[in-house]
């Protein structure tokens, strides 16, 4: 559960028991575990501190459980436990004394409050006793510094603050507290000791009781920030002053933002494996992220532990991109914006980096954490007069257009000019300074190559495939921006000049077929594979396919032809044992559906891949590389329903015609909402919602038939390659049916 700001996560050891474990986006500290490195106590936060020698993490903020005092006799034929996706909230069912009792939790929408609500019914329900216990976790060994723990009560009411160990008046402080109160019953006992406290009530049957836990935090460079006990008050306040009317109000509230939210697109595939993936994980992105909130960790903030694997921390070669690659086609573009906004204030950071390597515009290191995102950059540095690629900030030079393509994302699928003007083209000009300046000339000199790259972490790789299709995806957007805005037109025979003179992908051939290798060669000491890597995730083809989108249905046939090859030879579909199932799981089927891999067969093996990985407590896939970016293969089943690439639209372009579908108000690029249903194999309609106009190309499942269209003057007659033109009008409907 969670509201983008606060997550939770129910789950227990005990039958007899249910815990939840609390954690919050701004509550960074140290505390990572890194296997086999040191461990680092202080970290410069006013320099960029992100990299592999640092202990920074995400944090969690202890948890609270709910029981009985009294044994319990043949509980786990009554336990169970329930996650409702669609109301958003965990219900649990313990057999406690001889009565059962129903636990129904869920995180507010509008403030940071959690609530659960226990009924009970049954022998032994009338006179129940229920224990909560509030507490927060011991740092124990792996958190130098110590964490300053408090614990307490009053007025019935506990209350628990955490603090990092942050001493230095230019490092990120953060403060926690959480307080809990019971409504509907009264306290009639109190333990408290070092960081946890205690309280005790009896629940009557049929009588409602609510747990309400409120949390107040900050996080910010320095030390003037409201103090522990400030915080603490703060939340006491708000929990006593937190009523049975009130808590009926945030329900009903939460209720509707969630009804408003699955709403605003929904498929049908007609199977219950991929549906219930794609829809736990849109609801694991959405409980991690909020506009206004910081981006989420790797785990998002569904932090169990004081000793966070990676530090939870924000990898941007593909980990912390990935939960947003469906986001857009779902409809769900505002999920990106806390993301966004932590990417965007890094350029200053990384420019003077870059600048101080010798280079010009601004290339990304591989790992931030949000301190970036709070502090004040220092002033921008001049470029340095020589050349040194080993300073630059990282071994991977595609890291900033990564960081970047959701943005790009963004404004493509939105249309949403002003930040197209004041956010995205100085980013984009940003990145193509950058890779302008890195590349060279080859031998012949004519083309561009990219040398000290790195395909894998830690390489020294001349034409990283990510590099190659990076940099094209840069160049078309300025050049396409460019006149949008009507801006820089001298810079495009720049920009163009530098496209076409681009190297071409490296290929080469593996069983007689022509592939895409993952670079045109390369000098790596721990991730050597070769050029060619069966088995593993596909990074050869992230920069060409997806998320580079430089090809995909409808393109060249040569180059389709060569992408099916390497996925053919490659074999990397996420169900077995390898580097495809511990980072590939996102990266596999967007990249299929883009090329129009044989569609029966994509849907089998993106559901054993599914499988392979399933959590079904949660419906989330689990992989070993990473967290919550294996929800990114939503984008993939949307690009099996719909795609608008190459500047034309496609329903259905990737779907089994045996098998029935439906999707209503997926996004396409260009603004428009689009919604269609496959049955027997045949398209019965089209509806497109333009939000803002401007002209689209349709192919038409109908071949050369002509096309009635509501809201035209006339019916649509495809052209030889079965597509028709709407010149669209801004909020208009228009709706598409064979004649």
């Amino acid at each position: 559960m969670g509201n983008g700001d606060i997550g939770v996560v129910a789950g227990d050891t005990s039958v007899t028991k249910q815990s939840f474990y609390f954690a919050k986006s701004d509550f960074w500290g140290a505390g990572a575990r890194y296997e086999g490195l040191p461990d680092v106590g202080t970290i410069p936060h006013n320099l960029p501190d992100c990299n592999w020698a640092c202990r920074v993490s995400i944090l969690s903020l202890g948890k609270l459980t709910v029981s009985s005092p009294t044994k319990s006799e043949g509980a786990e034929k009554t336990y169970r436990v329930d996650q409702d996706i669609l109301h958003a909230r965990v219900d649990t069912t313990l057999g406690l004394s001889g009565a059962t009792v129903h636990l129904r939790s869920w995180t507010a929408d509008g403030v940071n409050t959690f609530v659960t609500e226990l009924t009970s019914e049954g022998a032994g329900g009338s006179d129940l006793p229920i224990r909560v216990g509030l507490a927060m976790p011991n740092p124990g060994s792996a958190a130098p510094p110590a964490f300053s723990i408090a614990a307490g009560s009053r007025n019935g009411v506990l209350w628990a603050t955490r603090e990092n160990g942050a001493t230095g008046p230019q490092d990120y402080k953060a403060r926690a507290a959480i307080a809990v109160r019971i409504v509907g019953a009264n306290v009639n006992h109190v333990d408290t000791a070092p960081g946890e406290a205690t309280a005790s009530f009896i629940q009557k049957s049929g009588a409602p009781v609510w747990i309400v836990t409120v949390f107040e935090s900050d996080g910010r460079m320095g030390l003037n920030g409201p103090t522990a006990t400030a915080l603490a008050q703060a939340a006491m306040n708000r929990a006593s002053n937190t009523s049975d009317s009130q808590i009926e109000r945030m329900g009903k509230e939460h209720l509707e933002w969630w009804k408003k939210f699955w709403l605003r697109s929904f498929v049908q595939v007609h199977d219950k494996i991929l549906e219930e993936y794609y829809y736990g994980a849109l609801y694991a992105v959405v409980c991690a992220n909020r506009p206004g909130k910081l981006a989420p960790s790797l785990f998002g903030n569904f932090i169990t532990t004081n000793e966070v694997a990676w530090g939870g921390l924000y990898f941007m070669n593909y980990n912390e991109e990935a939960p947003y690659y469906g986001v857009f086609s779902s409809n769900h573009p505002e999920l990106a914006e806390p993301y966004i906004r932590m990417v965007l204030a890094q350029i200053p950071w990384q420019k003077n980096l870059t600048a101080a390597a010798g280079y010009k515009g601004v290339s990304f290191e591989r790992t931030f954490s949000p301190f970036t995102v709070i502090a004040e950059p220092s002033a921008p540095l001049p470029v340095a007069p020589n050349k040194d690629y080993t300073r630059l900030p990282s071994d991977q030079k595609s890291n900033a257009t990564f960081s970047l393509l959701p943005a790009i994302q963004y404004y493509e699928y939105t249309q949403d000019k002003t930040f197209l003007k004041t956010a995205l083209y100085p980013a984009l000009k940003e990145l193509d300074a950058f890779w302008r300046d890195f590349a060279v000339r080859d031998s012949s000199g004519n083309h561009w190559v990219f040398e000290h790259s790195s395909a894998h972490e830690g390489g020294d790789d001349v034409n990283p495939n990510l590099d190659i299709g990076f940099a094209r995806r840069v160049e078309r957007e300025l050049i396409a921006t460019s006149q949008v805005l009507n801006a820089d037109a001298e810079m495009r025979p720049v920009w163009q000049s530098f496209l076409n003179q681009l190297s071409p992908y490296p290929t080469g051939v593996v069983n007689g077929k022509t592939v895409y290798y993952i670079a045109a060669s390369i000098k790596n000491k721990t991730e050597n594979h070769g050029l060619f890597e069966p088995g593993d995730q596909p990074i050869n083809l992230e920069g060409t396919v997806f998320p580079g989108e430089d090809l995909s249905i409808g393109g060249d046939p040569s180059e389709l032809q060569i992408a099916h090859d390497s996925m053919q030879e490659m074999n990397s579909w996420g169900a077995s044992e390898g580097p495809n199932s511990e980072n590939g799981f996102c990266k596999i089927f967007p990249i299929a559906a883009r090329i129009g891999w044989p569609a029966g067969d994509l849907v089998a093996k993106l559901k054993a891949a599914i499988l392979y990985h399933w959590r079904p407590s949660n419906l989330t896939v689990f992989q070993d590389g990473g967290g919550i970016e294996t929800s990114g293969t939503v984008e993939g089943l949307d690009s099996m329903l719909l795609q608008h690439e190459g500047d034309t639209l496609r329903v259905f372009p990737d779907w089994p015609s045996s098998m029935d579908a439906s999707f209503t108000r997926l996004r396409a690029k260009g603004a428009f909402l689009v919604s269609s249903e496959q049955r027997g194999g045949v398209v019965t309609s089209i509806e497109v919602f333009s939000e803002q106009g401007g002209p689209i190309i349709i192919h038409s499942p109908w071949g050369t038939s002509s096309i009635r269209v509501n809201n035209a003057s006339s019916a649509a007659q495809p052209n030889a390659l079965g597509q028709i033109t709407l010149n669209t009008q801004p909020r208009t409907d228009y709706l598409l049916a064979p004649r």
